[in-house]
């Protein structure tokens, strides 16, 4: 035996008398290759979908704190709060081997604890997790089909079957957030029921409820004209939500006066957001038309929002200006 193979067997001794073989296989497993991959992959998507959601809420923080993995020997589906603000995520050694679940396991576990906690008992629990829910679903939707199939088979279908408040609520929170409405109108008003110093209340979360059936009214806008004869309503001023929706449905001959009028109108009763929305391509550049017409006269345009509205039949660009005190 050469004397670089006893300095070896030296070296390798000494490792195992100073760690003993648990540590030592606990360092060997932590280092294995891959396993920092998948940790990245996985906080490289969340964070980017942290930014987005900043983004398509006018620059509120819906979701509260960023996102970290970390690997433990024994735990697994659990969390915690950092002094930094961020949700750690624990994932045991024995992660499933299929990334796309473990993306849609964190993603879940992340937004129990990040999606406006607070704001809970304002909105109440049912619309509240129906929110969540959503957005898990828009998320993994995106993110690939397995994780997209994970979620729906593990977390989604098991609330569904039964008829129930949860499911009814998540098929109207669907249309919504095919519309184009959910985050740049829902989450953006939930996020101010916890502003102000209100406290919450059976009335407050009532309010909610029925704010969810307006969007919904307005973003299944054919089949309600058809029972009910007449165009669903666009403004939503009561105690804690107020809301003005303008929606540009049709070309008039480049007068857009009553769309501005109604913006206008809309502030004075005391609307705290107006929402100025198109879909299609012509739709869109009358809502540009409107939006322009309403900063000339000095209301303060918050942010423009552009996106895919689903509809049937097509896949239609739509846009949302947001305007507000």
């Amino acid at each position: 035996m050469t004397e670089l193979a006893k300095d070896i067997i030296l070296i390798i001794v000494t490792v195992i008398v100073t760690l003993g073989i648990p540590k030592l296989v606990k360092l060997i497993i932590i280092k294995l290759p891959g396993r920092g991959k998948i940790k990245r992959v996985i906080e490289r998507g969340i964070n980017a979908e942290i930014y987005s959601m900043v983004e398509e809420t006018c620059g509120l923080n819906v979701l509260r704190h960023g996102i970290k993995v970390e690997w433990d020997e024994n735990v697994d589906n659990s969390t915690y709060l950092t002094e930094e603000g961020d949700v750690v995520v624990k994932l045991s050694y024995k992660h499933d081997k299929n990334q796309s679940r473990n993306f849609t396991k964190v993603l879940m576990l992340y937004l129990e604890e990040s999606f406006l906690p607070e704001a809970k008992p304002f909105m109440g629990s049912v619309v509240h997790e129906g929110c969540r829910y959503t957005i898990a679903k828009e998320i993994t939707f995106k993110k690939d089909t397995e994780a997209y199939r994970h979620f729906l088979a593990s977390y989604l279908s098991p609330l569904f079957g039964e008829g129930g408040s949860l499911e009814q609520l998540m098929r109207k929170l669907e249309l919504i957030s095919q519309r184009g409405s959910f985050r740049s109108v829902l989450l953006r008003e939930a996020f101010f029921l916890c502003e102000g110093g209100n406290l919450p209340n059976s009335e407050m979360r009532d309010e909610v409820k029925k704010f969810v059936d307006f969007l919904w009214n307005i973003a299944n806008k054919i089949e309600y004209e058809e029972r009910h004869g007449v165009e669903p309503t666009l403004e939503f001023i009561k105690r804690f939500i107020k809301v003005q929706i303008v929606l540009v449905k049709r070309r008039e001959a480049e007068d857009f006066s009553s769309h501005v009028r109604a913006g206008e109108i809309g502030f004075r009763r005391g609307a705290r957001s107006v929402y100025i929305a198109g879909w299609g391509e012509n739709n869109i550049i009358d809502a540009s038309n409107v939006a322009d017409e309403l900063k000339d006269k000095g209301f303060t345009l918050i942010k423009e929002l552009k996106f895919n509205a689903e509809f049937p039949e097509e896949v239609k660009p739509g846009i949302c200006f947001v305007f507000g005190r």
